[in-house]
């Protein structure tokens, strides 16, 4: 039976050779997508999984809202925030704040200026209240 369908499906796609090539070719175009987006969607949902206590990390956004234009989040804020949001909100237990600098860096005798995202951490100091 299925070597009967297998012969018919081949004689089909021998007689009608560009429709069968327009079908393959959107089939595998299909699948290639649903791949794509799959592994994308992995990739979203799987960030930061890799460090323990992943659940308890939060990122703060500031939002600008310029008259005419459509508001701008960004994940940068001033430095003074992480530290009234470690002395005001008890379950902070550390900040980090990422910022981009322009740096020389130099490989061999080679200089380049590049942009890099420079990282400070901040721990808590509480140990009068007897968390850490």
């Amino acid at each position: 039976m299925f070597r009967s369908y297998l012969i018919i499906a081949l004689r089909n796609i021998v007689r009608h050779k560009l429709y069968s090539f327009i079908n393959i070719a959107g089939l595998a175009v299909g699948l290639t997508c649903v791949i794509m987006i799959a592994l994308f969607a992995r990739d979203e949902l799987s960030y930061d999984k890799w460090i323990a206590g992943s659940d308890q990390l939060y990122r703060v956004e500031v939002t600008f809202h310029p008259p005419g234009r459509p508001d701008q989040a960004v994940a940068q804020i001033g430095m003074p925030v992480p530290l009234a949001m470690r002395d005001q909100i008890p379950e902070v237990r550390a900040a980090t704040i990422l910022a981009d600098e322009h740096m020389a860096i130099t490989v061999n005798d080679r200089a380049f200026s590049e942009r890099v995202a420079v990282v400070a951490t901040r721990k808590p100091h509480r140990e009068s209240c007897g968390r850490q």
